[in-house]
């Protein structure tokens, strides 16, 4: 895993800039920068409080002396290891939650991963080419909007898009769909009215993969409104009365 991170940020031009062993800080153009660790599944608990995070949030201090943007656009990669992709994100939904959300410092993403899931990746020479590759199959697209854990090696890959902000990708030759008619169409068909989590996943997934600007800043009020515990934000209304009309239509 560390050495599939490694090609990639290096094929997207990235340098490192420090190599401490158990996590490494690089930056592009001075312009973007990114802290990458390992965790162990049942180190995440402890996120906050151990020495690994402690030493990167020590670095990002140091460096930002010598460069006030690290504070603003700097993310933590957090890859960790599990035998069941399924099974861990059910048992740590809650703290992969509270981690990601967390606003102090730098953002933070979690990644995981199997064994299975990285096998072909890693033995390729040319890794931004394959998952590019493996995203833009539409099948496995389909499938995965099913069942998200049953194809290990693109539910890795979703993660990747999702979580590095840099890796973009286009479809040519498709009808244009806007992005709401999208999501309501998707929440619609897998039943998902109610369920602010999976909606919430949804989101993260799309934002990774839209060029087009509106429609980004629509996903990211709407994503704003999900973590109102009121729950009573106008876009979030909104949103529901337009999917409620939606759900009625479809009936």
């Amino acid at each position: 895993m560390e050495d599939i991170l490694a090609e990639i940020f290096y094929e997207n031009e990235f340098e490192i800039v420090k190599d401490a062993g158990e996590f490494k800080f690089l930056q592009k153009n001075n312009q973007e920068y990114f802290f990458t660790a390992s965790y162990k599944e049942d180190d995440l608990e402890g996120f906050f409080t151990s020495d690994k995070t402690d030493k990167m949030i020590n670095t990002q201090g140091e460096l930002n002396g010598k460069n006030e943007d690290i504070n603003k656009n700097t993310s933590l990669i957090i890859y960790v290891k599990t035998n069941d992709l399924e099974e861990f994100f059910r048992n740590n939904k809650r703290i992969i939650y509270k981690i990601e959300e967390d606003e102090y410092y730098f953002r933070k993403y979690v990644i995981a991963y199997t064994e299975g899931s990285i096998k072909k990746i890693k033995n390729s020479k040319a890794v931004v080419q394959i998952i590019k590759e493996v995203l833009l199959d539409s099948e496995r697209m389909d499938q995965f909007e099913k069942i998200y854990y049953e194809d290990e090696e693109f539910f890795f890959v979703i993660q990747l898009y999702v979580k590095l902000s840099f890796l973009i990708y286009e479809i040519a030759d498709k009808p244009y769909i806007s992005i709401q008619k999208r999501m309501k169409d998707n929440i619609v068909n897998r039943g998902l009215l109610n369920k602010y989590q999976l909606i919430h996943s949804w989101i993260d997934k799309n934002l990774s993969i839209l060029n087009n600007e509106e429609e980004k800043q629509y996903l990211e009020q709407l994503k704003n409104s999900f973590l109102n515990t009121e729950k009573d934000e106008e876009i979030l209304l909104n949103f529901f009365d337009e999917l409620e009309e939606k759900t009625n239509e479809d009936s």
